[in-house]
């Protein structure tokens, strides 16, 4: 009498490669569990400073074979056919992934390109399933790993290719040093990508992204991006060109893809 339909059978079966059961959890996590909470946040403010962000290689590293998943369902593959199109990309050498957690786009970039060597770095809470995962794909010689906090600490040289995806919001009050650290780091005519949210006409728009932001917005944190934000830091950090491209995700309308060179 009932039987799963193609999506069901794709999406929420568990176990299975693009299983998302895990990530719903997650956004459930996130998010507002319910109408009062927000209902609190309008009327009296932030409450006090929400714990996810003291930590959030703590937080999330339990989650990281789940944002694996959905990116399995086609994000690491678009995010792969867009990278490889860049001027310069068969001669890339060495690539790193800022907050790369499950390393699927640093596996994805990597395998498109036969002299290309990848480094994903994470908090030590992620790293150890990133390594699994990096396994699990045979590219243990082609993907590296480093851990610990990559505002902080020394993330290495000699890169072509420096990469982030969503994971800059955790440190949009301080992009400045964080990307002069990131401008040292490349080789001279190096690119850094970043794909992140982009919010246009004063926050407004676009809708869907607005939406999934609310309720950082009403916490005591706004993490969203401005679509101006990101490249004029870029800018002012020392690359001499940037270019924004829109990436069709199924989170929202698009994210975007920010192309710095140096």
């Amino acid at each position: 009498m009932y039987r799963n339909t193609t999506l069901s059978d794709t999406f929420l079966v568990h176990g299975e490669d693009c299983y998302l059961g895990e990530l719903l959890m997650l956004s459930d996590e996130w998010n507002f569990r319910n109408r009062e909470q927000m209902e609190n946040a309008v009327k009296n403010g932030p409450g006090p400073k929400a714990e996810h962000f003291d930590d959030v290689g703590k937080i999330f590293a339990s989650h990281v074979k789940a944002m694996g998943n959905y990116s399995r369902t086609g994000i690491s593959q678009l995010i792969a056919k867009e990278i490889s199109k860049l001027p310069g990309f068969t001669g890339m050498k060495k690539m790193l992934e800022l907050g790369g957690a499950h390393g699927m786009d640093c596996i994805a970039v990597t395998q498109k390109s036969a002299c290309l060597r990848g480094v994903v770095f994470d908090n030590p809470a992620v790293i150890k399933i990133t390594r699994e995962i990096i396994a699990e794909y045979g590219m243990e010689k082609m993907v590296a790993v480093m851990e610990g906090d990559y505002a902080t600490d020394h993330i290495g040289r000699g890169y072509d290719l420096v990469y982030a995806k969503a994971t800059l919001n955790f440190f949009k009050d301080d992009l400045h040093p964080l990307f002069k650290k990131i401008y040292d780091a490349l080789n001279p005519g190096g690119v850094f990508v970043s794909v992140h949210d982009g919010l246009t006409d004063e926050g407004t728009k676009p809708s869907e992204m607005v939406l999934s932001w609310l309720p950082t917005s009403l916490s005591d944190r706004d993490l969203s991006f401005d679509r101006d934000m990101v490249p004029d830091a870029m800018l002012e950090s020392g690359f001499k060109s940037v270019k924004i491209k829109p990436i069709p995700v199924s989170m929202c309308e698009s994210m975007d893809m920010c192309i710095g060179r140096k």
